[in-house]
């Protein structure tokens, strides 16, 4: 599988780049996985298939009440 550039990984997420800038700075509560290519930084479709996944999970063992 080729990695995904930022502005892909938004496409796919649907999410503005801004979020993923935002979600893979260090102190980031949320940190997407990613990998640094030099100054560049690159998502496996892989890697964020789990991210998701896990957030889903995560969110129907701990439904927020309105």
């Amino acid at each position: 599988d080729a990695l995904l550039a930022v502005q892909d990984t938004a496409r796919l997420l649907k999410v503005s780049v801004t979020w993923v800038y935002e979600h893979v700075r260090p102190d980031a509560e949320d940190r997407l996985p990613f990998v640094k290519l030099g100054k560049y930084l690159r998502f496996d479709r892989r890697d964020l298939r789990a991210y998701v996944d896990a957030k889903r999970s995560e969110s129907q063992r701990n439904p927020r009440r309105r």
